[in-house]
């Protein structure tokens, strides 16, 4: 539930990074579809079908799980799992993509400031040292997402966002 890649380098121009093909998922009454569809950043996909079900977030939480348990056994922190970073395919398919803030720390902790502000823990914003950790306190932020629709730590601002995540300030909504 990683995407691959299969090469990366560079030419006179840019740098590239050859990337597995994740193929769309079944988002409109066509399944199966009868092109390829490009693949869906999870993100795009809660946004045009709305808050998942909970088996499918369920299901989609342990495919995550299984892969956040591969890269943390390779030393790898991702630190930036939010839905915009996980492809959606067909037939239910995830992987998660976008290593950008990516570190190989199999003996070190961390104390950088890095990711997207709703689905980073205390110790970051907090500038303590972190480590493996933080990807699974956003698993958690995504299970909520995923359930509710929105970031349990959604506010008007910055500063209202890093003091709910400090304090733990969850509210669950009554359904």
């Amino acid at each position: 539930h990683i995407v691959s890649i299969f090469d990366i380098g560079q030419d006179e121009y840019d740098y590239y990074i050859v990337m597995e093909y994740v193929p769309g998922p079944e988002i409109l009454d066509n399944d199966p579809p009868v092109v390829p569809t490009p693949p869906v950043s999870l993100d795009e996909y809660i946004k045009i079908r709305g808050p998942l079900e909970p088996d499918e977030a369920k299901q989609l939480i342990v495919k995550l799980c299984h892969a956040l348990d591969y890269a943390h056994e390779q030393g790898t922190i991702h630190r930036d799992i939010k839905p915009e970073n996980l492809l959606l395919g067909h037939g239910g398919l995830i992987k998660i993509a976008d290593f950008g803030w990516s570190v190989h720390a199999p003996s070190s902790r961390r104390k950088t400031l890095c990711g997207t502000l709703d689905y980073l823990p205390p110790e970051m914003i907090e500038g303590r040292e972190h480590d493996a950790a933080v990807d699974i306190w956003s698993l958690g932020v995504l299970a909520y997402e995923f359930i509710v629709g929105n970031p349990p730590f959604e506010a008007e601002g910055h500063n209202q966002t890093y003091r709910r995540i400090s304090k733990v300030d969850l509210r669950i909504p009554e359904k």
